[in-house]
């Protein structure tokens, strides 16, 4: 068995899921971290919510295992109630392949800039489309 390598770490803004990845993202890297991203999704804020993540590293790399990891935790995120995903950091290889897969599941997609306005944006997202009282 291989030793996990790259870094994952999740944490809750509001209704924004915020996923920092970095380093060179293996699937024993995923397979430790599904535990906590699972509990997390089952504790989420709202029925309704947005996913962000955050490559932190500019090289941040995956495995193609890891990247199957991360095409299933965004259909997960979908049968959740995720609504929309963004993205931040990394380099253009990365956010082409993030972008695709995302589509691919199918979720509105939006790359931002900076961290903060891409959770701005998005729990901006979320208030626009909840029915008016």
């Amino acid at each position: 068995m291989l030793k996990a390598h790259g870094s994952l770490d999740f944490r809750w803004v509001g209704s924004v899921l915020v996923i920092e990845s970095a380093g060179v993202i293996n699937f024993e890297a995923t397979r430790e971290r599904r535990e906590s991203f699972y509990t997390l999704l089952a504790r989420r804020p709202s029925p309704n919510w947005c996913r962000l993540d955050h490559f932190t590293d500019h090289n941040v790399l995956a495995t193609p295992e890891a990247m199957d990891a991360m095409r299933r935790s965004l259909m997960w995120s979908k049968q959740l109630g995720c609504v929309q995903v963004g993205s931040v950091g990394g380099n253009a290889l990365v956010q082409q392949a993030f972008q695709r897969s995302v589509e691919e599941v199918p979720l509105a997609y939006q790359e931002f800039t900076d961290l903060a306005t891409g959770v701005t944006s998005l729990q901006g997202y979320l208030i626009a489309r909840k029915p008016s009282s």
